[in-house]
């Protein structure tokens, strides 16, 4: 596959979200301005948990899909012998959820309620059987079909929004009970294609076997990672309200800008590189290190413009959430250092020494843990952000160590951490100042200093930009002659 392919599978991968993108535009401003963010902060505690109970529940198996998939044969009995891990262990939490129903309720509400454990607990299995969907719908390429998923499921999300909000009133229950709709479509509309697989079980407990020797680490790993990006909000609703968890929330709205790249990318590249290690292995090497200086260089300079006027976006949101434009830069590290390390995954993946997962997301795990109980009584929700984006550098550090260790592939890391150093710069800067002339002169300093550091990529995509222009002229020529 050519770099041609690459970008072109991409594309069609990152279609789903570009459409998302501009559905949340136009959204975003109407539900911030019906939903207070107290009532924003429960549905977020509610989002926060369920996350949890699906990695609990999926135990790593959405991984093990696409590692295993190009190996077997027998694709029906591959994906039941995978699933039936996720379902029993669903009905296992869902038993311990309605034990516990009072207790988990009054955490995520504030108040008693068996209607809000009941909505957990279909949402979490909703997203499993959304996990397993959009697994298979990456590993057969169907690029269709999963920006399909993305597109409707975003357009649903809103209008059950609206309309339950309008009707029924204007609190979290219009966004829990939304999400579950718009799940529920999202599941139906990627089914058509699996549709074979999903109607002939048929279960062989020796793949299951090995395939839950290949995911145990990864549900630790999993489970430390969520822990790790949930730890700021969990650590908010211990120290604050569920006022300044709403506000936090309202600062990823940031990060969403940044999955127009990162979910088209990641939902590519990882069947994309194990189908490259098993059939052309002698190109691993090279694609990979041009991977990996393509995302650093890419990722650094959209955190470093989308920080600088992050004003200018949270203007899109209603006035009691516009605090959340100083939580919102450290939190950019979040997708930025994910998607860096993405391309190292792989090679722990492929040599299937994926224990270096635990270590290294246990170590992000502590250290974030450490960070927010020192920051967050002083700084409050920008000493939460601070925390979780720094504890993301250590977390991309060890990952990126373990996959040169494991898989040498000699990755330019000098320019990578510099890069990233200077994106922290202007993350400071931007934490305590609004856009101003400081935050403009920091910003755009360190754009060119790391357009410099990879002046080989900015040449290169300078000429195909100059090739591309040139073409259409060209046939744009041609039609009026």
């Amino acid at each position: 596959m050519g770099k041609k392919e690459i970008i072109k599978g991409y594309l069609k991968f990152s279609f789903g979200t570009w459409v998302t993108f501009i559905v949340s535009l136009l959204t975003v401003p109407v539900v911030t301005r019906l939903i207070s963010p107290e009532e924003f902060g429960k549905a977020n505690t509610l989002t926060m948990l369920q996350n949890l109970l699906t990695v609990l529940c999926m135990f790593g198996t959405g991984t093990a899909i696409l590692r295993f998939y190009y190996d077997e044969k027998n694709k029906n009995e591959l994906l039941w012998s995978i699933i039936i891990v996720p379902l029993g262990l669903w009905a296992i939490a869902t038993t311990i959820l309605l034990a516990l129903s009072n207790s988990i309720s009054i955490f995520i509400s504030g108040e008693s309620s068996l209607s809000v454990v009941v909505i957990l607990s279909a949402l979490t299995l909703t997203s499993i059987l959304n996990n397993v969907n959009i697994s298979v719908l990456r590993v057969e390429n169907k690029s269709f079909y999963f920006s399909a998923v993305q597109i409707i499921g975003s357009i649903s999300s809103f209008v059950f929004t609206l309309l339950i909000a309008v009707v029924f009133g204007r609190t979290y229950w219009s966004l829990i009970i939304s999400a579950l709709l718009s799940a529920i479509i999202s599941f139906v509309i990627g089914l058509p294609f699996s549709t074979n697989l999903w109607l002939r079980p048929k279960l062989n407990f020796q793949t299951t076997k090995s395939v839950l020797y290949f995911s145990f680490p990864l549900l630790f790993a999993q489970l430390l990672w969520d822990a790790t990006t949930f730890t700021d909000r969990f650590m908010l609703r211990i120290f604050t309200n569920f006022q300044d968890i709403g506000i936090y929330s309202a600062a990823y709205k940031l990060i969403n800008i940044t999955r127009l790249v990162t979910t088209g990318f990641s939902a590519f590249w990882a069947p994309y590189a194990f189908r490259i290690y098993t059939e052309n292995p002698e190109n691993v090497s090279r694609v990979f290190k041009k991977s990996f200086d393509y995302t650093t260089y890419g990722m650094v300079l959209l955190s470093i413009i989308l920080v600088t006027f992050k004003d200018i976006v949270f203007l899109l949101l209603g006035e009691e959430y516009r605090a959340a434009a100083l939580v919102a830069p450290f939190l950019l590290l979040h997708p930025t250092t994910t998607m860096i390390a993405e391309i190292g995954c792989k090679c722990i993946e492929i040599q299937k020494k994926t224990y270096w997962f635990v270590i290294s997301d246990l170590s992000a795990f502590l250290f974030n843990i450490f960070g927010n109980l020192l920051l967050i009584p002083k700084l409050g929700a920008v000493g939460a952000a601070i925390s979780t984006g720094l504890s993301m550098i250590v977390m991309n550090s060890i990952k990126n160590f373990a996959a040169e260790k494991v898989m040498p592939i000699g990755y330019d890391f000098k320019r990578s951490y510099f890069s990233l150093l200077l994106l922290i710069i202007v993350l400071i800067v931007n934490s305590f100042y609004k856009l101003n002339f400081i935050t403009i002169v920091v910003g755009l300093f360190a754009f060119l200093i790391v357009t410099y550091l990879y002046r080989e990529i900015t040449s290169e995509l300078a000429s195909i930009m100059h090739t591309a222009i040139r073409t259409k002229l060209n046939v744009t020529r041609k039609k009026l002659s």
